[in-house]
């Protein structure tokens, strides 16, 4: 499971590596597979529910992709399209949403992508080596909203990009960051109630912390300790979340994390042995619902659902030949 997502209504959908586009009844525990229009689309990496309750998803080959969940039709948007105006990439990282009904996509070759529904455009913004107010990398993993502006994870840092002016206001990444040393891959970005951004590296740097009353001018850096129960699981980070009650969870390769306003780290970690372990160790997406649950996505090892009341974890994995499991391809990366 490469996306996970809990819509408006309450169902989960599942982006799955290899295996598609799942829907997913938590109440009646069934999987409804998606046929997708193009065999390509099968590797989906990102989710994401509109204002008007349609699922985009954006895969690993073939772009963007709509789903009306009332009509059940699927319209593509990709790179091979011909004409002017076509997606400028195939691999889409993340998708968000503004208040004027703009998505805005993160590539993983072509920087950042302004997307309007309504007018089907496309705009691009990429990185220029002789602009100094071009977006830093064109590998943009993540996008997080701040007022009026975008925060950008990238390859080479985090990003300010003013949504009025369309284009970056500030790069974070020195003299702020300097100190991280040569690699700045920041893999997720959030912001939590009270204004703080957090954001992940994929690079053994750890979690940023950078509070609200100092904002982009300071940071905290929360490091992994080694034998320290107390510290974050891994330094390689997936994924943050934070839920109803503003606890902050971080998804790693080696495992969960959950940051409380009241105690430090706790660890959950997958465990081959064990009976109530998470049910892989390459954690790629967390959400959670009103009920005290928690569902937890990992790359070639399903999902998982755990119950933070009494800690009892079920694990949602691909079964052969049951059309009423989650389908997925194991890939030896993840493992």
């Amino acid at each position: 499971v490469m996306s996970l997502m809990q819509s408006s209504d309450g169902t989960f959908w599942v982006g799955t590596w290899g295996g598609g586009l799942c829907k997913f009844d938590p109440q009646h525990e069934n999987f409804t597979r998606y046929d997708l229009v193009i065999p390509e689309d099968d590797y989906i990496e990102s989710l994401f529910e509109d204002h008007s309750g349609n699922i985009w998803y954006g895969t690993m080959n073939y772009g963007l992709s709509k789903l009306n969940t009332k009509t059940h039709k699927i319209v593509s948007y990709n790179k091979s399209l011909s004409g002017n105006n076509y997606l400028p990439d195939n691999e889409i990282t993340c998708i968000k949403e503004d208040d004027k009904d703009c998505l805005w996509l993160g590539t993983l070759r072509s920087g950042l992508i302004k997307f309007e529904p309504e007018k089907g455009t496309f705009k691009q913004f990429k990185h220029e080596a002789a602009d100094p107010l071009s977006v830093s990398s064109n590998y943009v993993w993540d996008i997080c909203f701040d007022n009026n502006q975008l925060i950008l994870s990238t390859e080479n840092g985090l990003d300010i990009f003013d949504l009025k002016e369309e284009k970056i206001s500030r790069h974070i990444y020195d003299p702020v960051f300097e100190n991280i040393g040569p690699l700045k891959t920041f893999r997720q970005v959030i912001k939590d109630h009270l204004g703080n951004i957090w954001a992940g590296t994929y690079n053994y740097s750890g979690l940023f912390l950078i509070p609200n009353d100092v904002k982009y001018n300071n940071y905290i850096l929360l490091e992994r300790k080694d034998e320290d129960v107390n510290s974050i699981v891994s330094s390689r980070i997936r994924w943050l979340y934070e839920d109803r009650n503003f606890n902050l969870w971080i998804g790693t390769e080696e495992g969960i994390s959950k940051l409380s306003l009241v105690q430090p780290f706790i660890q959950y970690k997958y465990i081959p042995s064990g009976k109530q372990t998470l049910g892989g160790k390459v954690v790629s997406s967390i959400v959670s619902g009103p009920d005290n649950l928690l569902w937890v996505g990992y790359g070639g090892s399903g999902f998982d659902r755990i119950n933070l009341s009494t800690n009892q974890i079920t694990h949602y994995k691909h079964k052969i030949n049951d059309s009423n499991s989650v389908e997925c391809i194991t890939d030896p990366f993840f493992i």
